[in-house]
């Protein structure tokens, strides 16, 4: 028997880096200062005069030294490595040209999960692997979620959506006509469907969100260990119960009762564009959440709605945004609503985006 609360264990924290899941009703403010801000503009084809690792530059940032002239991040694991004209702390300064600001809201990076950064950092690691992804280009602002303690996780919902509001509303006080894209994997993505689905939010949402990008968002934490039980202990008698309350126990900011994103589908603003991409291989959201949640969509009358599974093997819940085809798609989505692209990217990708409209 000890063995095998050892196994339950194991698998709560080699999972919890991927954990997403709920949320609230109004969000609160919070201290924008410890968010570790970080704004990314990416540049042209142009030689890079600097090379710096991922840590390097996360050195300077903590210290508050901005990086200005080209460079590129040195990253084995990189898919491309498109030139980083400037990197410094804090929201962008008025953007120029398409005056377009895409938010990087990333999922769990705490002591319990396997992300390489974690804490202070581990957002700027998470959008500089989305633009080398080239998912994202032009400016691109992280940021870290201040909700990596136990008593402050609690799976996209309050804390994590405090956080998101008071970023957007930072960015858009210093930019007021700007036009923002969210990128969200893992639980951001899940924070940003409260984030759009919070009725206070939705005079922002209007005039400043033009696009969103939700890479495998889960229903609930309820049906995420339901999907942990399935897969991982389908030994135990009630293992469902038995890992749900063990994150109950574990996590007192997360409310078992708040809104799953099945309850809020049908606030979500009816108009604004959404690419939702997940795998077949993923064993932490099913594909039957993922259509749960498309379904739920649809039937709320959603317009600009696009849903793309990738069935390959190779990759799975973190790796699916380096999938070729989750690739073109997003920069043909992006292409499609006036936003910045890559032009090859997405030229490859529209018959992609044109089979996953809903």
């Amino acid at each position: 028997m000890e063995i095998k609360i050892n196994v339950i264990v194991s698998i709560i924290t080699s999972t919890l880096f991927m954990l997403p899941t709920i949320a609230t009703s109004e969000p609160r403010q919070v201290d924008v200062s410890k968010l570790n801000i970080v704004t990314l503009e990416t540049g042209s084809t142009e030689e890079a005069s600097n090379h710096y690792s991922i840590d390097e530059v996360i050195k300077h940032i903590k210290k508050q030294n901005p990086i200005h002239g080209s460079i590129t991040i040195k990253d084995t694991e990189a898919v491309a490595s498109p030139i980083i004209t400037n990197v410094y702390s804090g929201a962008p300064s008025p953007a120029e040209k398409t005056n377009t600001i895409f938010i990087h809201v990333r999922g769990y990076a705490g002591i319990c999960g396997s992300a390489k950064y974690k804490f202070d950092g581990s957002g700027f690691y998470s959008a500089t692997k989305m633009i080398q992804a080239q998912l994202m280009s032009g400016t691109c602002v992280s940021f870290d979620m201040q909700t990596e303690a136990f008593n402050k996780f609690d799976f996209g919902q309050e804390n994590d959506q405090a956080s998101l509001s008071s970023l957007c509303n930072k960015i858009i006080n210093e930019n007021p006509t700007c036009k923002i894209v969210f990128l969200g994997t893992c639980k951001g993505s899940v924070a940003i469907s409260h984030f759009l689905a919070c009725q206070a939010n939705q005079e922002i949402i209007k005039k400043h969100i033009k696009g969103t990008i939700l890479f495998s968002p889960s229903v609930s934490l309820n049906n995420l260990t339901k999907s942990i039980a399935k897969t991982k202990v389908s030994w135990l008698p009630f293992g469902h119960t038995v890992i749900h309350g063990l994150f109950k126990l574990a996590f007192p900011s997360y409310n078992p009762n708040a809104p799953t994103l099945l309850d809020i589908a049908h606030k979500v603003n009816k108009n604004l564009p959404m690419l939702i991409i997940g795998t077949d291989n993923d064993k932490v959201v099913p594909f039957q959440d993922l259509d749960k949640i498309v379904r739920s969509l649809q039937k709320s009358g959603k317009k600009n709605l696009h849903f793309l599974t990738i069935d390959d093997n190779k990759y799975n819940h973190a790796s699916v945004i380096y999938h070729p085809k989750a690739r073109m798609a997003t920069n043909a989505f992006l292409k499609e609503y006036g936003l910045p692209h890559m032009r090859e990217l997405a030229e490859s990708g529209e018959n992609i985006l044109n089979s996953s409209r809903i």
